[in-house]
């Protein structure tokens, strides 16, 4: 059997034993209950998003050897979760005559920890952190004082970057569904850094520019505005309704 085939039945077989890795804690405490190896894989695989062929480059053995790790650990993740008396909330739902997870809520919580996903935070993560140290550098290596206001300017780009650098920190190294609450900060991050860049612009442009030059940048600036807060709008709306279709979906669950 191909790679492909192996892995899209490895993912299906699992659908109905890691379906809730992304909606409850009760499975986190079913992967803290396996030994170290079978854990390791079933992060890799199914948490990371990793194909087969990453996974046994990690781990540092056969391709072969990870197919029967990942085996195993479903196996032994099942009798952990039967032995806590806990089953997923699909298979809770299901058997009680409900619906089963809702596919945008089980989308939407399969792309937060797509790879993806993280690839794109990543490099959100590095953008951020290396403009930050690109102006720190400049600023470092000035040969001269720079005015109050390239100063005030610097320190403004430097803060920036670091909290785009942060929030992809914060969203690479969660373990639990975000419930698009990385869509909430990320606008908000975008709704200051546009807020800051627009009135610091037409300050410049009052005191240095010409009445044209201010009108320009007051609407170039204010469209950023509105457009990050209209991001946030949408994202806060998105929040909502996710975690409208989970307490949905914990009020069926028996």
């Amino acid at each position: 059997m191909a790679d492909a085939e192996v892995e899209a039945g490895v993912a299906v077989g699992a659908d109905h034993v890691l379906d809730d890795v992304l909606t409850t804690m009760q499975l986190e405490a079913g992967l803290n209950d396996l030994p170290p190896q079978e854990r390791e894989v079933l992060i890799l695989f199914h948490l990371e998003d990793l194909p087969l062929a990453v996974c046994a480059e990690v781990l540092g053995v056969p391709t072969g050897t990870v197919k029967s790790r990942l085996h195993r650990a479903r196996r032994m993740l099942r009798s952990a979760l039967v032995e806590k008396g806990v089953r997923s909330m699909s298979e809770r739902n299901v058997a009680a005559g409900g619906a089963g997870v809702p596919q945008g809520l089980e989308r939407a919580l399969a792309a937060e920890v797509s790879l993806a996903a993280r690839v794109r935070n990543l490099a959100v993560g590095l953008a951020g952190g290396g403009a930050a140290a690109l102006v720190a550098v400049l600023w470092a290596t000035e040969p001269q004082p720079l005015p109050v206001r390239t100063r005030l300017a610097f320190a403004g780009l430097i803060a920036v970057g670091l909290a785009w650098a942060a929030f992809a920190s914060w969203t690479l190294t969660r373990k639990r569904p975000l419930y698009a609450r990385d869509r909430v900060l990320a606008g908000r991050i975008a709704l200051a850094a546009a807020s800051a860049t627009a009135g610091v612009g037409t300050v410049l442009a009052v005191l240095r520019g010409t009445p044209v030059e201010v009108l320009v940048t007051a609407v170039t600036g204010l469209a950023l505005v509105v457009a990050a807060g209209l991001a946030l709008r949408r994202a806060r709306a998105r929040h909502r309704e996710l975690l409208r279709l989970r307490d949905a979906l914990r009020q069926e669950t028996p």
